[in-house]
């Protein structure tokens, strides 16, 4: 290191003619990381200077996956040149911390792990999609800055200085050994051929580390920490956190299978960590292994940053968005946006409820009407679960009990496959309800635009399938034409109102064969394409293509269904300029980075 210190170019020395060195920042054996000012933009960029003896494959091989990579995950490269002296890498300068500095001082809450877990996976999907597997993914060639910009770029992944490219002749030559030991897989520690699946062991590692404390791997010795490898003999996550959640547990432990074949993708892992962020601890600090007291097991949080005398303090907000946290009690979003889902699906759930019930409930007891609105209301509000499921139930009994069997089975089927389609966001159970109430003033094509709200790729299709269904289902009970108009072969509800079975034949049936399946099918896909297109990255791109992903949808739905519906066209356009004037906010949930094109086929084909 000595060596390398000596040779580095001195403090404010102009290297390439525009960079000056203004502090260093890291040293290693390979070259001196300095914070240096771009004189041309005026900005600060981090300079990388490797003495020109020195300069060898190992530069050649970080310059070259560097430029194959643009991801918000990954520490960008500005330029990379060279003078007589020194080999030049001039990337981002990323203000922040390492991921293990930060794991050091307890600064990670059980969430702000999975959530940088998830955006790991992102950024290593993309860094393999572009044939470069890293091969040194830990804590400490992880950045987490001060400020980001996206849900994705809440890391920053560093360091491909012994990335494996495509196109070398081998993965690794025989007896080559690289990266660091607590974070090899067992095929890399003793290597053996290399792929993707090296970078997911390292990637469960630093989650695994990050959710207890401690790497699994490592021993007191590095003769130890090999041994553990290669026996495979280390505590598992299911056995030191019960607690989490299983599908959390069972995907990172099953990363860690020995057997490179038997840890399944990242994109597995990602969508697992991305599923368990609702469900996580806020609370800063690791929860310590579990202890026995009295016959009972106790596990206490240890390495807060409240034992440190630290505490929690925002940064500065992204304009339009959520206030960013990354600071001694964690890295995250504040306020949640939980609130705000919450709020719509009430007044979604309150709105719905009081619609149908002075539609289809007999005037005599419209005066109790409102009071029932306003206690489903608060339920979903408080409740969004149990809420919901109160509201649905109550209104199928009542409905029933009214002797009005037939659109109780057609409110029931209308409403029900909301919970297991959309089943971890009980804030959207009541959401696809507002579909009907959009189509009422003729503004039923906007619902498409207001499902991609819902995040990730499932959720999305989900919520915008469901959405067509229920006002399929509307059109029957009221008899009225919300979009295309009940089907022609059904018969009104007042010839089934008493009598399932007529519902089912004379109503249900022909709701399915005819084009309703296919509209929810557009319907769905619109909604999960729509985040892809109006990426709120330029206002006139993003305009442009929602006008183009609106006028899709009313031709996509006017073929499927045999004619231009009603309020289509006109639904999507506005629907879409609703999401092209939110496209500065956090408008789609954090889940959504880690759905790639990739997993998104693999999601749709399981539907």
């Amino acid at each position: 290191m000595a060596r390398t210190r000596d040779q580095s170019p001195p403090q404010s020395t102009v290297v390439l003619e525009r960079y000056r060195l203004v502090e260093s920042i890291g040293s290693g054996a390979f070259g001196t990381v300095w914070r240096a000012e771009d004189e041309h933009l005026q900005r600060d960029v981090a300079v990388k200077a490797i003495p020109a003896d020195l300069a060898g494959e190992r530069a050649e091989r970080e310059i070259r996956a560097a430029a194959r990579l643009s991801h918000p995950g990954v520490v960008t490269l500005h330029e990379a040149s060279s003078d007589e002296t020194h080999t030049y890498l001039v990337s981002e300068y990323v203000r922040g911390m390492t991921l293990g500095q930060i794991y050091a001082e307890g600064r990670c809450s059980d969430r702000d792990v999975v959530r940088i877990g998830a955006a790991l996976a992102a950024a290593l999907d993309h860094a393999h999609s572009q044939g470069v597997i890293h091969r040194d993914v830990k804590p400490g060639n992880i950045l987490i800055p001060d400020a980001p910009k996206s849900e994705a770029g809440i890391v920053k992944l560093a360091d491909f200085g012994i990335a494996r490219l495509s196109g070398e002749s081998s993965l690794t030559r025989t007896g080559d050994v690289i990266g660091t030991l607590a974070y090899m897989s067992p095929e890399q520690a003793s290597a053996q051929p290399i792929g993707p699946e090296t970078d997911l062991w390292a990637l469960a590692i630093v989650v695994f580390e990050g959710l207890t404390g401690s790497n699994p791997v490592r021993g007191r010795t590095a003769a130890e920490t090999a041994r553990n490898l290669a026996s495979g003999e280390f505590p598992l996550l299911v056995d030191e956190r019960p607690d989490l959640e299983e599908r959390l547990v069972e995907a990172v432990d099953r990363a860690l299978e020995p057997d490179p074949n038997d840890r399944g993708t990242l994109a597995e892992l990602g969508e697992a960590l991305a599923a368990a962020v609702e469900g996580t601890d806020d609370e800063p600090g690791t929860i310590a292994p579990a202890i026995r007291r009295g016959g009972e097991e106790i596990r206490i949080r240890r390495n807060t940053p409240e034992e440190m005398e630290q505490r929690r303090e925002p940064l500065a907000p992204r304009p339009g968005g959520d206030t960013v946290i990354a600071s001694a009690a964690g890295i995250g979003k504040a306020p949640s946006l939980g609130w705000v889902r919450r709020a719509v699906a009430a007044t979604a759930a309150g709105g719905v409820s009081l619609l149908w019930s002075l539609e289809l409930a007999p005037a005599s007891e419209r005066a109790s009407i409102w009071i029932v609105a306003g206690v489903v209301t608060a339920l979903v509000a408080v409740f969004p679960r149990a809420g919901w499921f109160a509201g649905v139930v109550g209104a199928v009994i009542a409905m029933a009990a009214a002797g009005k069997t037939g659109e109780a089975l057609v409110l029931a089927a209308a409403l029900l496959p909301c919970a297991p389609l959309l089943w971890r966001m009980p804030e959207w159970w009541s959401l696809p309800s507002l579909a009907p109430l959009l189509g009422s003033p003729g503004f039923a094509g906007a619902w498409p635009a207001f499902a991609a709200f819902a995040g990730s790729a499932w959720l999305r299709f989900a919520a915008g399938a469901v959405g067509a269904w229920q006002i399929g289902c509307a059109e029957l009970l009221l008899n009225r034409t919300l979009l295309g108009g009940p089907p022609a072969k059904a018969d009104a509800a007042a010839v089934w109102a008493q009598d399932p079975g007529g519902a089912v034949t004379h109503g249900l049936i022909p709701l399915l064969q005819g084009p309703l399946p296919a509209v929810a099918g557009v319907w769905g896909l619109g909604a999960l394409v729509l985040p892809l297109v109006v990426r709120g990255e330029n206002a006139v791109a993003d305009a442009v293509c929602g006008a183009i992903w609106a006028g899709v949808i009313g031709l996509a739905t006017a073929t499927v269904s045999g004619g231009l519906s009603r309020g289509v066209l006109a639904g999507a356009l506005g629907g879409a300029a609703i999401v092209v004037a939110l496209r500065g906010l956090p408008i789609f949930d954090s889940r959504d980075e880690d759905d790639g094109p990739r997993t998104m086929i693999k999601r749709l084909r399981g539907i």
